[in-house]
């Protein structure tokens, strides 16, 4: 990469990852993301994560708790509160690749004074309420099977991710701080749920697969129906 895109580039990414925030009184900003400098992020198997082929989402569930076992159920209740995709705009979101499969990346939203973001990949009509958790959803697939990819991170303790019931200084969201993963593998050492064969310690981020395709839950499989056909229906 010529030196002047790649300062260029960094540049979008710091913005992106807090640098220069100038806090808005009737929003809340809120930065996330990876540390500015780079990191391995890897597939199950110790391939490298690109943008692509997965997602790179926060957002949040509402009142749905996932877990290892109802991962069937969690598209369903998904909300996306912004994103990193190919397609986003490089002023408020950036995913950078370093050597080998090493990568940063950061994401800028802001909350309203009606609960809602104003990232161009959220849905206007999800609200995001005081105190709801919020995680980082990689993925390559929606519905879980063979070749999925998944990795679903947070932080319950210093900071905890919770949406704000009122409006002060940005949050910052960032993979250091994480300290559980539900599904895959952060910092090198905290262990989530899924199937992997990489054996390094040597990561920000890994996703896990599916070894065996579950069962939807009790009413699950009328939801991921229901989400696939609402999905088409908008194309």
């Amino acid at each position: 990469m010529p030196p002047v895109q790649f300062l260029f580039k960094v540049a979008v990414c710091w913005t992106a990852l807090g640098g220069g925030s100038v806090l808005a009184q009737s929003s809340q900003i809120i930065v996330w993301g990876s540390e500015l400098k780079f990191g391995n992020v890897l597939t199950s198997s110790g391939g490298g994560v690109t943008l692509a082929e997965f997602s790179i989402e926060l957002g949040s569930f509402g009142s749905f708790a996932p877990t290892p076992e109802n991962t069937t159920e969690w598209m369903s209740h998904w909300k996306v509160f912004d994103a990193i995709t190919v397609e986003d705009d490089p002023s408020n979101d950036a995913f950078i690749t370093g050597e080998g499969n090493s990568a940063l990346y950061g994401g800028r939203a802001d909350l309203s004074e009606e609960r809602t973001s104003d990232s161009e990949d959220a849905n206007p009509s999800d609200t995001f309420v005081a105190g709801e958790q919020a995680y980082v959803f990689v993925r390559n697939a929606d519905v879980p099977g063979a070749g999925t990819e998944w990795l679903l991170y947070t932080s319950r303790a210093h900071p905890d991710w919770n949406f704000p019931g009122g409006f002060a200084e940005e949050l910052q969201w960032y993979l250091p701080d994480a300290d559980e993963a539900v599904w895959g593998a952060i910092n090198g050492t905290t262990i989530g749920g899924g199937s992997y064969t990489d054996d390094t310690e040597e990561f920000y981020f890994r996703t896990h697969t599916f070894q065996t395709v579950p069962e939807p839950a009790s009413g699950g499989l009328f939801a991921v129906a229901g989400l696939i056909l609402a999905r088409r229906s908008r194309r």
